[in-house]
């Protein structure tokens, strides 16, 4: 059963002079339980399509389409119904906990005002509270911690912090934002762990976005690839890594370190700026499989096989490890 539809998102930037489009006619689910990674390469609009989803756009920015969560429509609900859903029914894990966390704030203090803002817990509740969602993402001595400013955590206890607060009201969707970014393995392997037991013991669902395949294949279960704001493959995790069926995808596969002493294979250039796409297909100036058919016209996302998809007009060739 389906949680999060996101149908034919379109989300751009307007100025006194132009609009540019980033993301193009997204379309994505999220079923009830279930892990969905969102992967791709920086600047391809991962973190833009959880801020359109959250509702956190800057104001020169324009989401069209429809977010539909538990059948309501996100971009059409008014600025304090989304606010009573964010932080609740929707909870978000950022990037960067250090930015995100008030400097000023005790950490207790910023797990506390989740309770004291959908709820209306007193403060000494509310913070009682913080101590034991702290003890739940396994911070050792909560007690003390909780007095503690972001600063004087390490990255990794920041993290948990940050994914405390998320889960405060035990939300029906997390969206996490590349949660293990600049964290050592061993911290990765424990974020990661905290999030599988906590998506188990209330059957949340998890939006998860990366750019680490091998990640993705420890904690997703279906994949969403996204390329230049268009999702151009989407399938569960096994066909993913084990028959990719979009370039692009391929190429991410090729370049993770596998047997040691073989070399990697990079993605030659970089992700283009939305407003210098190349004509046709938005991969084609970086494909080795490109045809001159490629720069024409860009494909559909279409069915290469039964429950995968892939925008590539040669995705039902076999091009994997070719």
């Amino acid at each position: 059963m389906t949680l999060l539809d996101v149908r034919e998102l379109s989300v751009g930037f307007s100025s006194l002079y132009s609009s540019i489009k980033v993301i193009s006619d997204l379309s994505i689910h999220v079923d009830h339980g279930e892990v969905f990674g969102l992967v791709g390469e920086s600047g391809c609009g991962k973190s833009l399509t959880a801020y359109s989803i959250m509702g956190l756009l800057p104001e020169n920015a324009y989401a069209e389409g429809a977010v539909f969560f538990k059948d309501k429509n996100l971009l059409e609900i008014d600025r304090e119904e989304l606010r009573k859903l964010r932080g609740k029914d929707i909870s978000m894990v950022f990037q960067e906990p250090m930015t995100s966390l008030n400097p000023v704030l005790k950490v207790g203090y910023q797990i506390a005002e989740v309770f004291m803002a959908h709820y209306g817990t007193s403060k000494k509740e509310a913070l009682s509270r913080a101590v034991e969602l702290m003890k739940a993402v396994r911070i050792p001595s909560s007690e003390l911690r909780v007095n503690e400013y972001p600063h004087q955590m390490s990255g990794g206890m920041r993290q948990r912090i940050m994914i405390a607060m998320a889960i405060a009201c035990r939300p029906s969707l997390l969206i996490a934002d590349e949660p293990t970014t600049a964290l050592d393995v061993t911290i990765q392997a424990e974020i990661l762990q905290l999030i599988r037991n906590l998506k188990d013991e209330d059957n949340m669902s998890v939006l998860f976005i990366t750019h680490d395949l091998g990640i993705v294949s420890e904690i997703t279960d279906r994949v969403g690839v996204m390329y230049a704001g268009r999702i151009v493959e989407s399938a569960t995790v096994s066909n993913i890594l084990n028959s990719p069926r979009h370039p692009y995808t391929m190429g991410l596969l090729d370049s993770l370190p596998t047997v040691k002493g073989k070399p990697l294979k990079p993605i030659p250039g970089n992700v283009p700026r939305p407003e210098d796409l190349p004509e046709g297909c938005r991969f084609s100036d970086r494909c080795r499989f490109a045809m001159s058919d490629c720069h024409d016209v860009e494909p559909e996302l279409a069915e290469a096989a039964p429950g995968h998809l892939a925008r590539c007009i040669r995705a039902g060739e076999s091009l994997w490890h070719s």
